[in-house]
């Protein structure tokens, strides 16, 4: 289970999350469609390892290679999941395009 509390966060754990705040606090996005709405906070999720920014629509970031905040994407049908810019994703749903294009068939 995701934790938002900062003691269950290790030294890495906390260096991510110094890398999070201030690509936030400093309007570093990797393009102009990566954005967070309200309510962000830092989450820790124990299991996989990833820190990450977390929105009240829960909309996803993190950092990507060039040091920039990016939206993690994943689709609520197969489970696909990327950066934006690796991904391909419709703005079907929130489907991959191969999802997507199976439902517009249906």
């Amino acid at each position: 289970m995701n934790t938002q509390n900062l003691s269950n966060f290790g030294y890495r754990e906390l260096e991510i999350a110094t890398k999070l705040l201030h690509a936030l606090a400093e309007n570093e996005w990797n393009s102009e469609d990566d954005a967070m709405g309200n309510e962000v906070r830092l989450e820790f999720n124990p299991q996989s390892g990833s820190v990450f920014l977390v929105d009240e629509d829960c909309n996803v970031a993190v950092i990507n290679d060039s040091g920039k905040l990016e939206n993690w994407l994943s689709c609520g049908e197969c489970g696909k999941e990327g950066l934006r810019s690796e991904a391909t994703f419709s703005d079907y749903n929130n489907l991959c395009e191969e999802c997507a294009k199976k439902n517009e068939r249906k």
